[in-house]
């Protein structure tokens, strides 16, 4: 409901709070990120450590962009670590770690040599937990090469004198390959043949190539290999013990290297941990850089985080949208304390703003909490425990759940979960049944929250009579979403007031969509009608009435005799992963399934 990372139309990350806020420099950084997101902190002096970072980081431009610099430079450590106990680790990866360690010094060092009095205490425990295992830096400086290879098959992974062996089998094929240029300038001098060529393949190894016009002019001692269409190969025994020697030594050289690899992976498996410890700091101070910078760039101000069961924001916006629309987004103020009221009904028109308002005082709270500032110009946040949500219409067609159904459900898990700390919001609650039951439901949620749970709670809804509960409960506010009606013609405001709306202007709405006017005019006489006869409910020429949800002698629909054996049925198919399943695999379950049904 809120798209905190992944948005509504495709799942993707895109038009997402994470989306807008990820200014990280590490894939670390980047999936702390999102954990922070889905799961806020909770506690004021942890939030108040990281706001502290933040503010110094956005403070301290030259600082920012020195780490972020550096920070760029690391490789993904959490995730070597698990490779490198794995044993899965390739060559290209420690040559990052050795690389990130290096990086993970220099920030170390310009951390500690912070010029501030008192830096923050989180600063201080970043810069602590950066404890660089040395033996582990110099053993991968000493072995490695500069740029290891990706793949152990591709060779030349180890430095020149990480040992002696491995360097003589090396000297032995750099040697092999002069050796075999100069034999093939010294056979053309005594053959006399300009172009004999001295080749190599996997198949045939070593070879003369000499073309079939020079066939006359070939030694005795050149014994014959493999005839071609346009050339004969040929090989001599000084040819022949020469590449024994260089294709011994270059098989000697790839099992070394493979058995001094193995090693060398044993060796560095006691630092895993530590690296994993490396990279949680790192990845918790890309975090904080990247709220930084975000927080520099939107201009976004530092909440004031308290105890207090208050929010009070003042002239708050949604983060994606008002990023989009730019000066077009109307800014709106939220005050919820226990005088002015910490249940606000949210009235107003279709297309108004209700769900904009509600998601983005959300997205505020979460964003304080996460440590950041946040998109407002000024911000008090009471400590939130929970945040629910009821927005939207769906359905469950294979459970056999409506629309109502379902929001009936999620209702149910809001009340059951939620605490005086929380903060709920919900949108429209009752509208999937009749106005009566609707009404009904919605006001006696309202009145629960209100007697039960007393917490901050935006109930948008078009059931204008809930307006009146401000009299009944002190905790209850009224807010509406503002619109101008010049003569017929709609403009809607988006600004939020502290009053009940009038009515909801459906029928204006439905003009703003297109619908033909023979249908408008017809809605309006059928609303002075509703009006005439103070039936605000229900249609005139028509007797017949919806069932009550809380109706007692209704009777659901007869459920189908063979429901529990279609219930398991489905619980089969959904256990099957077809991706993982050979062809006999997925013919055999096919039949099986046949059987069952008939």
């Amino acid at each position: 409901h809120l798209e905190l990372v992944e948005n509504c139309r495709d799942l993707s990350s895109t038009g997402t709070l994470f989306s807008e806020i990820n200014f990280t420099s590490t894939a670390g950084g980047s999936r702390l990120l999102r954990r922070a997101i889905l799961k806020p902190l909770a506690i004021k002096e942890e939030i108040a450590k990281r706001l502290n970072l933040v503010e110094l980081l956005v403070e301290n431009k030259d600082l920012r962009e020195l780490l972020q610099e550096r920070l760029r430079e690391l490789p993904d450590l959490e995730r070597i670590a698990t490779r490198i106990e794995l044993k899965a680790v390739t060559p290209a990866e420690l040559g990052s770690v050795r690389d990130g360690l290096k990086a993970a010094l220099k920030i170390k060092e310009r951390l500690t040599d912070m010029p501030c009095k008192n830096p923050p205490q989180m600063l201080i425990d970043i810069s602590e937990g950066l404890s660089i295992p040395q033996e582990c830096l110099n053993l991968l400086s000493s072995s490695l090469v500069d740029t290891p290879p990706y793949s152990l098959s591709d060779g030349s992974i180890f430095r020149e004198g990480y040992n002696a062996e491995l360097d003589r089998l090396r000297k032995i094929g750099r040697e092999g390959k002069g050796w075999f240029a100069s034999y093939e300038t010294a056979e053309r001098n005594r053959t006399g043949i300009a172009s004999l060529k001295v080749k190599y393949n996997s198949v045939f190894g070593y070879f003369i190539e000499v073309s079939k016009a020079n066939l006359a002019k070939v030694p005795q001692d050149y014994i014959r290999k493999q005839t071609m269409a346009n050339a004969e190969r040929f090989f001599t025994r000084e040819l022949k013990e020469r590449e024994d020697e260089v294709l011994g030594a270059e098989s000697r050289r790839i099992d070394l290297e493979k058995d001094l690899f193995t090693q060398l992976k044993e060796s560095i498996l006691p630092f895993a941990s530590s690296l994993r410890s490396i990279g949680n700091r790192l990845s918790l101070l890309d975090l904080t850089v990247s709220l930084a910078e975000c927080s520099c760039r939107k201009g976004w101000v530092k909440p004031r985080i308290t105890d207090s069961n208050t929010l009070n924001i003042k002239n708050g916006y949604h983060p994606v949208i008002a990023s989009s629309m730019g000066s077009e987004f109307v800014p709106n103020s939220l005050v919820m304390t226990p005088d002015d009221g910490i249940i606000s009904v949210l009235t107003g028109p279709n297309m108004g703003g209700k769900s904009t308002f509600l998601r983005q005082n959300a997205l505020i709270v979460i964003l304080a909490q996460m440590g950041s500032y946040v998109p407002a110009e000024s911000a008090e946040i009471g400590i939130v425990d929970k945040i629910f949500t009821r927005i939207g219409a769906s359905d469950n067609l294979l459970e056999g759940e409506s629309t109502f159904m379902v929001e009936m459900k999620e209702v149910a898990h809001i009340l059951a979960k939620a605490t005086p700390r929380s903060f709920l919001l919900i949108d429209e609650l009752g509208r999937g049944t009749a106005t009566e039951d609707g009404l009904a439901i919605a006001q006696s949620v309202i009145e629960w929250i209100a007697e039960h749970l007393s917490c901050r709670t935006l109930f948008a809804t078009h059931f204008h009579d809930l307006t009146e509960l401000e009299t009944s409960y002190p905790f209850v506010s009224n807010l509406s979403v503002g619109c101008l009606d010049r003569d017929g013609q709609i403009i809607f405001t988006h600004k939020v007031n502290k009053t009940p709306a009038d009515r909801s202007y459906g029928v204006e709405v439905a003009k703003l969509a297109g619908l033909p006017q023979e249908i408008i005019s017809r809605a309006e006489e059928l609303i002075a009608s509703y009006c005439e006869l103070k039936r605000p409910h229900g249609i005139v020429q028509n007797n017949s009435r919806q069932l009550s949800f809380f109706r007692s002698d209704f009777q659901a629909p007869r459920i189908p005799a063979d429901y529990t054996e279609l219930k398991l049925l489905k619980e089969k198919i959904q256990k099957v992963d077809p991706m993982n399943m050979t062809p006999l695999e997925a013919i055999s379950f096919l039949a099986k399934l046949r059987d069952n049904l008939l």
